[in-house]
């Protein structure tokens, strides 16, 4: 019964991770990298449907490319640079890593998509190629150098022996 209860503890602890924490960072970097750039952020909303708001009628290439990759681009950094001991903490920066993992692997498909004349609408990386469609083949690297950085970010945190010892394995 001790393990139900820890393991349903943890699933809690991933969704919000899923519908609250990671929304936050995801729109927080694309907000930090708008203020950073000069953009002036009108609307941050995490609820019901994660968004930002900026005026983008005046941003030049670069400005559309670091808020367009800010939402990818905040979250692994701090994945990554996380390095917590206490479980909880580190389920959390775990959880982030695997939804970071998968938001690559979609931006991933998204420029192969968008090379085949087949972009998926209102994909950031979608709006990032329209802004500089010669960058694909330097996002398409950046893409997968991330992905690696995560496995590996991940395989060094030794998941089963944390949840090993959560479980008292």
């Amino acid at each position: 019964m001790k393990d139900f209860v820890k393991t349903i503890e943890i699933l809690f602890i991933g969704l919000i991770v899923a519908i609250v924490v990671y929304p936050f960072l995801h729109e927080g970097g694309h907000s930090a990298f708008a203020v950073i750039s000069g953009i002036k952020v009108f609307e941050f909303t995490i609820f019901p449907i994660p968004s930002v708001l900026c005026n983008m009628s005046d941003a030049s290439v670069l400005q559309y490319i670091l808020i367009g990759l800010g939402g990818m681009i905040f979250p692994f950094i701090v994945s990554v640079a996380f390095r917590p001991k206490h479980f909880v903490w580190w389920y959390i920066d775990f959880v982030v890593k695997i939804i970071s993992m998968i938001a690559f692997g979609i931006s991933i498909v998204g420029i192969i998509m968008y090379k085949t004349n087949t972009p998926i609408r209102n994909e950031d990386i979608t709006t990032t190629l329209q802004a500089a469609p010669d960058l694909w083949v330097s996002l398409l690297l950046l893409c997968i150098l991330a992905e690696l950085v995560l496995i590996l970010s991940i395989i060094k945190s030794q998941p089963i022996k944390h949840i090993e010892k959560f479980y008292g394995i």
